[in-house]
């Protein structure tokens, strides 16, 4: 046999060979081609992801950007219950609530408070009755409002006229008079502020806080603030509203009991 008789022979063979095992070649190829197009849609897959993470982290940012600008914008407000002393008396008779803005400018800026006397009442023998503990709204505990038109700083001050000491004064001689009655009694005041305001944008704000004496305002929740002023509102429409001025021991004892 030729050397070329034999290659011919090898082609056919190998020819024959190939035609056999077609099927495995073409499954070969097609499990290629499948895996390629897999990981071409991993990394596209990838991309993508990243991509949509990109925009999250953009719109994040422009969010951000954006709040920031907001608080530079908005009025931010220092609230504070003040005594303020009697130079003649040495004693700090009245009680004033401070309102500055060390934000954006405000406008429109109105106020409303609502104070409630709670009182509290203890038999001095416990099986004379249960506890009472009972909060009154009142009025007249501020007797003026000054206002500062120029949006920032001190914009606002509420006033009374020796209210700090009728209060004190107050409390002494109800305590004396639950004593009297064979009880422990207390006072205290809560003041609650609602702060109605327009931003620099001309956007409209309602805010609302909880003014404890001495010590920076608590803000509030909308529903909570709302609940306290429709307490303080339903007694005005009922004409149970107790003013400041009128109160004696007599008058909280009879609002309570």
């Amino acid at each position: 046999m030729t050397l070329i008789s034999k290659k011919t022979e090898n082609d056919r063979h190998l020819k024959k060979w190939l035609i056999d095992n077609k099927i495995y070649f073409e499954t070969i190829a097609a499990a290629l081609l499948a895996l390629m197009a897999l990981i071409v849609a991993i990394q596209a897959n990838k991309i993508t992801k990243y991509q949509t993470d990109l925009v999250v982290k953009q719109t994040e940012l422009i969010e951000l950007q954006t709040n920031i600008e907001l608080q530079q914008v908005l009025p931010q407000f220092v609230i504070q219950a003040i005594q303020i002393m009697n130079p003649s008396t040495g004693y700090a008779e009245d009680d004033e609530l401070s309102i500055k803005n060390v934000g954006g400018l405000v406008k429109e800026l109105h106020s409303k408070t609502a104070i409630f006397l709670n009182v509290e009442l203890y038999y001095e023998d416990p099986r004379k009755g249960d506890p009472i503990n009972k909060s009154i709204p009142i009025n007249g505990y501020y007797a003026a409002t000054e206002y500062n038109a120029q949006g920032q700083g001190q914009v606002l001050t509420l006033v009374g006229y020796k209210n700090n000491k009728c209060a004190s004064d107050l409390k002494k001689i109800f305590t004396e008079f639950a004593k009297n009655n064979e009880m422990y009694g207390f006072l205290n005041l809560d003041r609650y502020l609602r702060l109605n305001y327009k931003d620099m944008l001309g956007k409209s704000h309602i805010a609302y806080f909880h003014v404890p004496l001495i010590y920076g305002a608590r803000s509030l929740d909308p529903s909570e603030g709302e609940v306290r002023f429709n307490e303080h509102n339903d007694a005005v429409r009922n004409n149970t509203l107790l003013s400041f001025d009128d109160l004696t021991p007599e008058i909280i004892f009879n609002a309570v009991k």
